[in-house]
């Protein structure tokens, strides 16, 4: 970055770090119940051990005061990537590469809330349109639902093709599964 001070050089680095602590830090304050991480943790294939690092410790942070975390996994950090693995802790739910489902519960009296359903790229390359492995929890219909997707939406030409699919096929697996929320890192 020729021509920056090294105080706004150092600023531009830790920025990601910051803005990563101010959402823990928000989820505490907040008291949320869980937080969803829909792929794509890293926006690069090759990041630092200290990204890595510092995203481990913020799970940390958020399993000392409960709060549980659902994450799949994107193109840029896929499951067969040599980073940190990220580990299903008490507090920690990776999906794997086929659609999983887990209830999430309130904290305050660990009553089940919400089906939370997703699916997790298992090399950088997934081709196919995986909105449409995703099905309704019959049994659970009163909880809210919740599907978190890694997609590139509508073939934005600008992005590599990685989980084709189109609005179209988000509704309809929406309506499918009776989906209250659609948590979708989708480039556009």
């Amino acid at each position: 970055m020729p021509g920056v001070s090294d105080r706004i050089r150092q600023q531009l680095r830790e920025s990601t770090f910051a803005a990563l602590d101010h959402l823990v830090q928000l989820a505490v304050d907040q008291e949320v119940d869980f937080v969803v991480i829909s792929g794509d943790v890293y926006d690069a294939s090759d990041s630092s051990l200290q990204a890595q690092l510092r995203f481990h410790e913020a799970l940390e942070r958020l399993g000392r005061v409960n709060i549980h975390v659902y994450l799949i996994h994107g193109n840029h950090d896929p499951l067969d990537s040599p980073r940190i693995r990220t580990k299903d802790k008490d507090h920690v739910h990776v999906f794997g590469p086929k659609v999983g489902s887990f209830t999430a519960n309130r904290r305050s009296d660990g009553q089940p809330i919400a089906v939370i359903s997703g699916i997790s790229y298992p090399t950088s390359k997934v081709t196919e349109n995986t909105s449409a492995y995703f099905k309704r929890d019959t049994d659970k219909e009163s909880l809210f639902h919740i599907a978190m997707l890694h997609a590139n939406v509508n073939g934005d030409p600008a992005h590599e093709t990685y989980s084709p699919c189109t609005t179209k096929d988000l509704v309809a697996t929406a309506i499918n599964i009776g989906l209250w929320a659609i948590f979708i890192n989708a480039k556009r």
